[in-house]
């Protein structure tokens, strides 16, 4: 198809040119529990050819999600239905790919794994040419869509509509994010493995909490995102930071009670 590369290119290009990802600060095993510390340096155990071949296959796949998007953008304009058509594009996670010696996507939420990209192009092209810095999750998706396509937001749903933010240019964004890992026992089928865990998380624009809720109470880590944006010195255990730590705390505390699904709704008091 138009968007696939020549045969010769495919042919000659073995991908030794292309960086591979940062090795960034270190994970501090102290403040990680079993079994999520197993994957601390997973990237490292394999030789150089494999981690390249490893980012090559990741890219590989990047490409061929661009490629059909391209194909999709193409069909909706030959068919003339571009200009009438909500456009979204977003994902559940990010992987390690070697970041901070990390593969996949264990139980330890950096930005690699929490940010995703999320792009919207309303119909006609309205509103175009922003880029939001404000903090938004994915359960912010539906009823921004709902609200985007004038129809009412079902009962139960608990994101954010910012339909309204966003067709008057104002600014979009929560005061934090909240997002989660449960633990994978007990399963119907088979044993868990892997490095999987509960683990919970409170991002602010400055702040970091990630804490393990089936662990030990010292296990954690808190990043000041402002002077360490990438995430290389754990705080957790820092004593200039326990009130940090506390506040944080108590928000994601309120944050999960406040996740609590509300269906059904109460009927009476009694």
């Amino acid at each position: 198809h138009p968007f696939a590369a020549p045969a010769d290119q495919i042919a000659r290009y073995d991908g030794r040119d292309i960086p591979m990802p940062a090795h960034k600060g270190g994970v501090d095993a102290r403040f990680i529990p079993a079994p999520a510390a197993t994957a601390i340096g997973e990237m490292d155990r394999y030789p150089a050819e494999v981690r390249r071949r490893l980012v090559l296959h990741y890219l590989a796949s990047i490409s061929l999600i661009d490629d059909n998007v391209g194909r999709l953008l193409a069909a909706l304009e030959e068919t003339g239905q571009f200009e009438d058509t909500l456009i979204l594009f977003t994902a559940d996670h990010g992987e390690f790919l070697g970041n901070h010696g990390l593969l996949r996507k264990p139980s330890l939420h950096y930005d690699e794994t929490l940010r995703v990209p999320l792009l919207m192009r309303l119909p006609g092209g309205s509103a175009a040419g922003r880029r939001e810095r404000g903090l938004v999750e994915l359960t912010d998706v539906h009823p921004t869509l709902l609200g985007l396509l004038d129809i009412p937001v079902n009962d139960g749903v608990q994101g954010c509509d910012w339909s309204a933010a966003l067709r008057a240019g104002q600014p979009v964004g929560r005061d934090d994010i909240y997002s989660d890992m449960f633990d994978l026992a007990s399963l119907r089928f088979g044993q868990p493995t892997g490095p999987y865990m509960a683990v919970q998380t409170l991002r602010t624009e400055q702040w970091k909490l990630n804490v393990y809720p089936t662990a030990a109470r010292p296990y954690g880590q808190l990043f000041d995102l402002h002077n360490d944006p990438e995430e290389a010195r754990n705080r957790y255990a820092d004593a200039d930071c326990r009130e940090i730590r506390e506040d944080l705390l108590w928000r994601l505390n309120s944050r999960v009670f406040r996740n609590t699904d509300p269906l059904p709704f109460y009927l009476t008091q009694y």
